[in-house]
């Protein structure tokens, strides 16, 4: 009796796997509240840069231009990236420390069982002895955005405050090396170091200055749950509004966990409801989305 020849399925890499393999940005898991469909086409297709993102970016330089001298440095390995990431974070806890403001401040973490990382636009401290996150958003019409525009930079700045949250309580140090998939004795490049050297840097290896930075996160002042979302009309930088909000514990936690079956490659990609189908009209992907409510 000849038994049947066993077929092997063969599973596609998940977004992770093929897209995020060193992890998450803060802005993927904002933009998957926006369509989970779009990012999935963005992450493979690539996201072009619009006028109105160039012109956003330009805005966040020049306000950290008024606070803080920018250097430019060439990075040439992974060590180097994050050694800049981690002296990054420590220099702006100082200024934040000594000035009560500081801007472009990166975070990292896991949420979930994904590893995330971001770059807060602006931390300062109140009256109350707060630290207060916020972020200025440019719009391209006088005009400030829908419901479902604001839900999605609320929960990127959500994002921010939880990652902030758990680095004030100094994560493990050799759980982030093995998250960020370095050895804990990994060298930066020597040319990179000299560039660094220049600007009060603590430590040339990356695992001391990961210490550095970690303590500066749980010596500063508790974060405040409330934060705030400044929109200005690129063409004058005039104020359109201030969208003040607290951090939403039960909706982050849902979104959270909705989002992690798309990464895992758990499920496909989830396309807009018809009643948000409003969105597809500013969509790149939109005549050749699979999912377009019709």
């Amino acid at each position: 009796m000849s038994s049947s020849p066993s077929i092997l399925a063969v599973v596609p890499p998940s977004p992770l796997q093929q897209f995020r393999r060193y992890g998450l940005r803060v802005t993927d898991l904002s933009d998957q509240l926006w369509c989970e469909q779009r990012l999935a086409l963005s992450l493979a297709r690539g996201k072009q840069e619009t006028s109105e993102m160039k012109q956003g970016k330009e805005r966040h330089q020049a306000l950290h231009e008024e606070i803080t001298e920018i250097v430019r440095v060439r990075p040439e390995t992974r060590a180097d990236i994050w050694l800049l990431h981690f002296f990054n974070a420590w220099a702006a806890l100082v200024q934040l420390q000594q000035q009560g403001i500081c801007r472009e401040i990166p975070v990292f973490g896991n949420l979930g069982d994904l590893w995330v990382v971001g770059v807060i636009d602006q931390v300062q401290s109140n009256e109350d002895h707060r630290l207060v996150l916020s972020d200025t958003k440019t719009r391209k019409k006088p005009s400030l955005p829908t419901l479902a525009q604001k839900r999605t930079t609320q929960l990127q700045m959500m994002l921010y405050h939880r990652l902030w949250s758990q680095l004030a309580q100094k994560p493990d140090h050799y759980a982030v090396f093995d998250a960020i998939s370095l050895p804990v004795d990994v060298e930066a490049s020597p040319s990179f170091v000299a560039q660094l050297s220049e600007h009060t840097l603590p430590s040339p290896k990356p695992f001391e200055m990961l210490q550095y930075a970690l303590d500066a996160f749980a010596q500063a002042l508790p974060l405040d749950p409330q934060m705030c979302i400044s929109y200005e009309w690129q063409q004058d930088h005039s104020l359109l509004g201030i969208d003040s909000f607290s951090f939403d514990a039960d909706w982050f936690e849902k979104h959270l966990q909705n989002s992690l079956p798309f990464w895992h490659g758990e499920r496909s990609p989830l396309g807009v409801s018809h009643q948000d189908a409003w969105k597809c009209r500013f969509c790149e992907f939109a005549p050749e989305c699979p999912v377009r409510p019709r």
